[in-house]
């Protein structure tokens, strides 16, 4: 069968994977190092999409029932993403799992000659985690 394109990309979180709970987990790590109350697993999903530092800045407003320009200005939240850094690169790849059928869409992409890229905005790190601890680098 041939294909009108040779060429397919991805999306990685809540496309090709589920990384919501670890993304959740790695939250609620950091905020209860800093004693604020957790995000629920809702919420976190709510926030993916626009990069961990928005999502950060998301989960922190949320936690200090304060607006998200302040969360922005405060001289703690580079502290704060530091510790979320630490506690992401913990969980990264430990609750995560791939939708159904991505594998078997993979491989049939794979089989009609397309390549296949993965376009993110999660950090290269924390991507090649994911990808490699589900065999879908």
């Amino acid at each position: 069968m041939h294909t009108p394109f040779n060429l397919v990309l991805f999306d990685l979180d809540g496309t090709l994977v589920e990384t919501a709970p670890e993304i959740c987990d790695a939250v609620n790590d950091t905020l209860r190092r800093f004693d604020l109350p957790g995000a629920t697993l809702a919420q976190v999903a709510a926030w993916i999409g626009h990069g961990t530092r928005e999502l950060l800045i998301q989960a922190l407003a949320q936690a200090s029932d304060t607006d998200v320009s302040t969360v922005r200005a405060s001289g703690t939240l580079p502290l704060i993403a530091a510790e979320f850094d630490r506690h992401y690169a913990a969980r990264c790849g430990t609750r995560s799992q791939p939708y159904p059928h991505v594998r078997d869409t993979l491989a049939q992409l794979r089989e009609l000659g397309c390549r296949l890229a993965v376009v993110t905005n999660k950090e290269k790190r924390y991507t090649d985690t994911v990808l490699h601890t589900h065999q879908l680098a």
